[in-house]
């Protein structure tokens, strides 16, 4: 089918994949007495184009979402307190994304349909060499799934 863009360019695709997000529009927070707050208020998703200041300030984020977790770490380095309110935690691992070094890129491409096949194959789309994925975490002992944890934590990502 045809799809048509702002400037009128028209694209002929078999698939649109709509990678907007699921909160691409803003929601401000609905708390009683939020407008009597004479701060600053900032919003992760209308965060200004230039840097904020948050040194000797007190901070508070409201909210421990992806956004939250990404934004929290790096006003913590700067504020002189941080006050996080969150509902519901959320599990968060470090992504540890960096280049592949030439050995790991070696590995990848000699055993690539291998690796495709896998990753084609398990129920959330990836795969890390020389991680199972073929048991819950449910399944076996605490101190099984504690070192499992730590060893996915080290490699991060979706690991």
């Amino acid at each position: 089918s045809n799809i048509q863009t702002h400037t009128g360019e028209s694209i002929s695709a078999k698939f649109c994949i709509m990678a907007t997000g699921c909160l691409s529009i803003p929601k401000q927070v609905d708390i009683n007495g939020i407008n009597n707050f004479k701060g600053k208020t900032y919003y992760t998703s209308q965060w200004p184009h230039e840097n904020i200041n948050f040194h000797d300030q007190r901070v508070a984020v409201i909210g421990t979402g992806s956004s939250g977790v990404q934004s929290i770490p790096l006003i913590a380095e700067e504020a002189a307190h941080l006050y996080v309110f969150q509902r519901t935690p959320c599990f968060s691992i470090p992504a540890r994304n960096t280049p592949l070094d030439l050995q790991e890129e070696q590995i990848w491409n000699k055993d690539y349909n291998e690796h495709r096949q896998k990753i084609l194959n398990t129920y959330a789309g990836f795969h890390t060499p020389g991680l199972s994925y073929d048991q819950s975490a449910l399944s076996v002992s605490p101190e099984t799934q504690q070192k499992a944890y730590e060893t996915r934590g080290q490699l991060g990502g979706l690991s």
